[in-house]
């Protein structure tokens, strides 16, 4: 009866075996013919010559960022190099102020027309604005050394992959921009209800004095 126990073991133990080897066969045959994933910030490609970008922020000039708004940036760019560009995206990414290998947060890729991911040639001697759109996450605190966002542009030309990053800047988070600060008002009640509490106990006293002497006149 042992024995019998001790064969069937050994045999489901075989094909569990022979059942797991097929199993990574299957599944090394299956990622054999998937393309590689690389992360568009990781090994980026160089410029291409003869590419000029500048940036602006129109609405953060100052790079000071309210927690939970965004950063528009807009990237102009020039090719006065000798075949057109194929911009094919934008990515960015947040990291911290004095470390700029200390990734928080990537950025959504996001087309050269926004949402729209459609490619966007530009013709030599041409001139192309594109917005790119940040979103730190609104937890991020308020720090003194800021924060780094850096954002490239992908593009290619003849099958050879371009990339650049023409904003790379340090920025500062800073608390939202309230209309009416909610911390002041309530400072403000808590005073009116301390006052209100005094003005109660003094005229309470002085009605309890006023009944005292017409019950001593009485």
């Amino acid at each position: 009866m042992h024995m019998a126990r001790v064969l069937i073991a050994a045999l489901v133990a075989l094909c569990a075996a022979s059942a797991e080897a097929q199993f990574d066969e299957a599944t090394r045959d299956l990622l054999s013919g998937m393309p590689a994933f690389r992360h568009p910030l990781t090994d980026m490609p160089p410029d291409a010559e003869g590419v000029k970008m500048k940036w602006v922020a129109p609405q953060n000039p100052t790079l000071d960022i309210p927690q939970g708004d965004v950063m528009e940036i807009l990237v102009g760019m020039r090719n006065d190099g000798d075949e057109a560009l194929n911009v094919t995206g934008m990515m960015g990414s947040i990291s911290l102020g004095e470390r700029f290998d200390a990734y928080i947060q990537n950025f959504t890729y996001q087309g050269p027309n926004g949402a729209d991911e459609s490619p966007l040639v530009v013709e030599v001697g041409e001139e192309a604005t594109f917005k790119y759109v940040t979103h730190p996450d609104p937890s991020l605190p308020v720090r003194k050394a800021g924060y780094k966002i850096a954002v490239s542009v992908f593009y290619n030309a003849d099958g050879i992959e371009y990339s650049s990053t023409p904003f790379n800047e340090t920025v500062q988070m800073v608390e939202p921009n309230r209309w009416i600060d909610l911390e002041l008002v309530f400072m403000w009640v808590m005073i009116a209800g301390v006052f209100a509490g005094l003005g109660y106990v003094v005229a309470q006293q002085f009605v309890d004095t006023s009944v005292g002497k017409r019950v001593r006149r009485s």
